[in-house]
């Protein structure tokens, strides 16, 4: 059962010196699908996250999330953003101190909090460690699950995997397959990466400001610099025949050997 949506209808977004973002955006989110967000850089991959996550506001158009009753529902509370560099995310030296903070506000136990870190697979001595003495790769993970434990029902990556080795970044994306395969939520991310549209259900391409949703074969037809670069022909070869399945089976195997890794 779907429950719910993100309607984007005629959106565009101008900065205060005229300067147009984002231009004539139309699009349905949902719940069941994993997103992937391509396009060069400056084409305005995180701008639009960031309208999602309710932290901008357009200057023309519409952006709503509806539930299974239509009835709106507050983005700001529902759609979460975790930016490319994690060290945004904490304001404090352990992220004990950081979620003890956020939590108290929140009024949740932290007894609860410290359960449900564990289940997320979160080694407990790195929740007292310094972040500064953690890899860069576990600061990664860290900061995802400080978004993972808040009840969200959209998720946006802002390049999750960005300055990280193969091995780092299936150990982020089988963290984060597994915590979805417990609780339905939403997933958008940015890449440059082309083996990271394997992974996701549809494209959102965006150039220029604009953004059209296409399938994995309709990317083939752009036909312009980053996209020729970006694919090589051997995965052009690979998503010329792509299909669900593949994708379904690239996260499980990915979950599958990576939980567990304590790296």
């Amino acid at each position: 059962m779907r429950t719910w949506r993100i309607l984007l209808k005629n959106l565009g977004l101008a900065f205060t010196d005229g300067l147009e973002v984002l231009r004539d955006i139309s699009l349905e989110i949902l719940p069941d699908n994993i997103y992937a967000l391509v396009g060069p850089n400056g084409s305005g991959k995180t701008t639009f996250m960031k309208l999602l996550a309710g932290i901008l506001k357009p200057t023309r158009g519409s952006i709503e999330m509806l539930d299974e009753d239509e009835i709106p529902l507050n983005m700001r509370r529902e759609v979460l953003l975790s930016f490319q560099n994690p060290d945004i995310s904490f304001s404090h030296l352990t992220l004990r101190r950081d979620l003890m903070e956020v939590f108290n506000l929140r009024g949740e136990r932290l007894e609860d909090i410290w359960a449900r870190l564990a289940d997320l697979g979160i080694p407990p001595e790195y929740v007292d460690r310094e972040l500064d003495t953690l890899s860069y790769g576990w600061r990664k993970i860290l900061s995802l699950s400080e978004y993972l434990l808040l009840p969200s029902k959209l998720l946006c990556l802002d390049e999750p995997t960005a300055n990280l080795d193969l091995l780092w970044s299936m150990r982020i994306w089988g963290f984060l397959f597994r915590e979805r395969a417990k609780r339905v939520f939403g997933l958008i991310f940015s890449t440059h990466r082309p083996e990271e549209l394997l992974i996701a259900d549809r494209i959102l391409y965006i150039d220029r400001g604009r953004i059209k949703e296409v399938s994995h074969r309709d990317l083939l037809a752009i036909n312009n610099d980053y996209i020729k670069a970006m694919l090589t022909p051997q995965m052009a070869n690979i998503l010329a025949n792509w299909d669900t399945s593949l994708a379904e089976e690239l996260r499980y195997f990915i979950s599958e050997a990576t939980e567990g890794d304590k790296a």
